[in-house]
């Protein structure tokens, strides 16, 4: 989004897991790209590794969840990070003393 534009960050809790979505009005990714997108050394900027979104994606799947991007040329892209989660168990009561 070099020439400007609009990114929404959110978040949506459901029942088992939490998702993280960042969305942009970018320029788009091709089809053709979406596959290879989070493989490592796959990058398209002139500088960089390639290694950021695959490192990501590794982290994300070794806590059992997942990463969808979905993006259309001209419209932008949406990714969105599904995160598993639990319920929090209630802290424990301070000891009473007498």
């Amino acid at each position: 989004m070099s020439d400007g534009g609009v990114l929404v960050l959110g978040v949506r809790s459901e029942p088992g897991s939490t998702s993280l979505i960042v969305k942009d009005e970018g320029v788009g990714i091709p089809p053709d790209q979406l596959d290879d997108m989070l493989q490592p050394f796959h990058g398209t900027f002139a500088k960089g590794t390639g290694l950021g979104l695959s490192i990501v994606h590794r982290i994300v799947s070794d806590y059992g969840g997942e990463i969808q991007v979905t993006s259309a040329v001209g419209a932008g892209t949406t990714v969105t990070v599904r995160l598993p989660t639990t319920p929090l168990e209630p802290a424990p009561q301070p000891a009473r003393v007498r």
